[in-house]
């Protein structure tokens, strides 16, 4: 098959890979014969890709032919973190994607020594990702099919998954609109559940990270769980953040081995280098949440710990406070306080130093207000929001100091807490 995204489109692509991609977009019938929205694309998407996927932004032969494809691929990170939990689900094994639009999910499974069919209803996007991988030197079974009921051993063909991996889009169609419950996804993997069972593999699904985990285990459990023998059981729940963000809800189906299992609940903190803290899904509500017994003097000095966005989405806000000895300010309060934070739970959060503490009373607002306070500023379980709250301090934006606003339940009073951050650093370790 003849590669559309060789040579004159890639000597298109170098010859302008400096240029404005708008300015070549309006120009763009002036090269015939070259897919000028794939070129314009491409070019754009290289300056996008760079920190997200800088193994692929290194070879320059690489395409990306819509800027859809980029915003919605995985980041490099998230791949081999993804790849490394193939790794251990199927050593080896095979892998069909059935979703798999540009990518980069298939490239790192591959890497992983996985044998991997590739499928994408787009036949641009299989185009480019044959392309890419043949650049990239990896192999796969390609396939480009529409994923519908009925339809998934078609597009499987004679190909033999230990493992069935899922990412549904997660756009309306018609409005574009996010979305985020399964049913409203596309494919609808509920709608698929009776003709994934009957292949005997695994499935890993990749899910919005704004997704209810309680509901999505429960949807799952019922529409996969089926015959003891015969249904697949949720066995693990990561939540995957990269660059301070959420990025994506991972679950992974399989086979019972017997009695009732609990879900393990992961968070992953992705980076050049991957933290993860696990706990067993549910175990939550059993403990006794550790709270603040002090009094407001006793804050200064002492350690404050923000959760990351991953780790506060887990919801694992007491088996943080046992298992790294840290006070919770509120049960609704979610900022923890104490003499240190252990380096194993710096990659899961902010951590500052406490210089003072201040009740949030009007008195004091006012008295603030008038000595021209600067730093930026967090709300946590107070009735103000920070803009709000901002305004009536009169606030200075100074990125060296940060100010927390939180209720303290055992003081039955809102705080004012002047803070310093302190640097932290990423670790490779797993608690």
């Amino acid at each position: 098959m003849e590669d559309r995204f060789g040579g004159t489109f890639y000597d298109f692509i170098i010859k302008h890979m400096e240029d404005d991609p708008d300015r070549l977009a309006l120009s763009k019938e002036k090269w015939a014969g070259i897919d000028t929205s794939a070129a314009v694309s491409t070019i754009g998407g290289r300056r996008r890709i760079r920190s997200k996927l800088p193994l692929w932004y290194a070879d320059q032969r690489l395409v990306y032919p819509t800027r859809l494809c980029i915003e919605q691929c995985s980041s490099q990170a998230a791949a081999e973190y993804k790849a490394s939990l193939v790794r251990q689900i199927i050593p080896g094994g095979t892998v069909a994607d059935l979703t798999s639009g540009l990518g980069v999910d298939d490239w790192a499974f591959a890497c992983e020594g996985c044998q991997v069919l590739y499928n994408d209803a787009s036949h641009l996007l299989c185009e480019a990702a044959r392309h890419n991988f043949h650049c990239l030197g990896i192999t796969a079974d390609f396939r480009c099919g529409e994923v519908a009921p009925g339809k998934v051993a078609e597009i499987l063909g004679g190909f033999k998954p230990n493992l069935i991996y899922i990412d549904p889009a997660r756009r309306e169609a018609g409005t574009g609109r996010k979305t985020f419950k399964l049913a409203d996804c596309s494919p609808d993997v509920l709608a698929l559940s009776s003709e994934l069972r009957r292949l005997g593999a695994d499935i890993l699904l990749k899910l919005s990270p704004m997704a209810d985990i309680s509901t999505v285990v429960a949807e799952l459990s019922a529409a996969f769980g089926g015959d003891v023998d015969k249904g697949l059981c949720v066995k693990e729940i990561h939540i995957v953040e990269y660059e301070g963000e959420c990025k994506e809800l991972l679950v992974w189906l399989s086979r019972r081995e017997g009695g009732e299992e609990k879900p393990r609940l992961t968070v992953a903190v992705c980076g050049e280098e991957t933290a993860t803290l696990s706990a067993e899904l549910g175990t939550e509500a059993s403990l006794t949440p550790s709270l603040y017994a002090s009094g407001a003097e006793a804050l200064a000095g002492s350690c404050l710990f923000e959760p990351s966005k991953a780790l506060s989405k887990s919801g694992l806000f007491k088996t943080v406070g046992q298992r790294f000895g840290l006070n919770q300010l509120g049960l609704s309060t979610h900022l923890y306080v104490g003499e240190e934070v252990a380096e194993s739970l710096l990659p899961f959060g902010k951590t500052y130093r406490i210089t003072s503490a201040l009740q949030l009373s009007s008195q004091n607002i006012k008295e603030l207000s008038r000595k021209g306070l600067a730093g930026t500023l967090s709300v946590r379980n107070v009735p103000l929001s920070a803009p709000e709250l901002s305004r009536r301090l009169r606030l200075r934006p100074d990125q060296t100091r940060h100010l927390f606003a939180c209720r303290i339940d055992s003081l039955s009073a809102n705080f004012l807490l002047f803070t310093e951050p302190f640097q932290t650093a990423p670790t490779n370790r797993a608690y």
